[in-house]
Parts: C-alpha cells; structure tokens; sequence
C-alpha cells in the first residue's frame, strides 16, 4: 500500500500540465529566443556601423595624402618613361656618330649654337656666323654628310652677340640611322 505523504493543500495548488499550456510556453520560450537574436543583430549591425564611420573618418583624413601618392606615382612613371625614351634616343650610337658628323661639316668662321634631335628623327642646328656665306657652306657640306636628307634652311636672322650682330642661322634635316 502507498502512503501519499502530501499535503492536500498542495496536490490542489499544483495545476495540471497540459498540451496548451506547454505549447505556450514553447512558444513564449521561441519567442524570447527571436527577440534575443533580433537584439544580438541589432547590437552587432549597431557595432559595425561605428567602426564603418570611424573608418570613414580615418579615410576622409587620409585622402589627402593618397591624391598626394597618386600625383607622384603618375610623375614617376611619366619620368620613367622620358628616360627610357631619352636612353633610346640618345644612347645609341648612331646618334653620336649624327652629331659628330654635324661637328666635323663645321666650317672655319661658324660656330654650332644649339643642335636639338626631334623625336619624329629630325635635326635642328642652330648656328651662328659673322659671314652670311658661311652658312651656305655649312648647308653644302651638311647636305654631304653621309645618313642626312632633306637638308634646308629654316630660319636666318640677325642676333646680337656680344658687342656686335651676328647672323643666327636654323637648319632642319632628317636623319637615316643604320
């Protein structure tokens, strides 16, 4: 035979468990599980907005120096470029022998004020002469330099140099390299 020990106070203070009170509960505990997680991402979306701005703020005071590196990255490479083309231009040898051959058809009396290498292959001497008629020799002998065509007289004027005039002649010619 068993004893109930309990009160029966108690056995009527106790209510029953049933199916619709625990389908409330399991509904109120799901609920409270989705508010928890709607806080959570309400916290971290609230987290992550201030270290976006903080990041905006960093890179508001940072853009500046990368236009600043920008500028100078471009001008390297455009500085690069202009020394590869020089070293192209200006390191063969052809070139020299060019302007040896402008130096050696000289003649006595002129002396060479400027000569210039066109990136398109052409020659600008400027030279400059107290005897008009000197130019006309130099133009006959650049006309003879073996590797330059279309030798002409661009220019002639008179310029002062020193404590006279000279005249001041600009030749143009196309250059043939080897």
């Amino acid at each position: 035979m068993a004893v109930d020990l309990m009160r029966p106070a108690l056995r009527q203070a106790r209510p029953a468990i049933t199916g619709a009170r625990i389908a409330v509960m399991v509904n109120l505990a799901f609920t409270g599980l989705v508010l928890a997680l709607i806080l959570a991402t309400g916290i971290q979306w609230m987290q992550q907005r201030r270290i976006l701005a903080a990041s905006d703020a960093q890179a508001a005071t940072l853009q500046p120096q990368w236009q600043a590196v920008q500028e100078q990255t471009q001008r390297v490479r455009r500085l690069r470029r202009d020394v590869s083309a020089l070293r192209a231009a200006f390191a063969a040898p052809e070139w020299v022998d060019v302007f040896e051959a402008v130096r050696a058809a000289v003649p006595p009396g002129l002396w060479l004020f400027r000569v210039t290498a066109a990136d398109t292959g052409g020659l600008e001497v400027t030279a400059r002469t107290a005897q008009a008629q000197r130019v006309a020799a130099f133009i006959q002998r650049l006309q003879a330099t073996p590797g330059l065509r279309d030798v002409r007289l661009v220019l002639t004027e008179t310029v002062r140099a020193g404590a006279g005039d000279v005249v001041q002649a600009t030749i143009a010619a196309q250059v043939e390299l080897p």
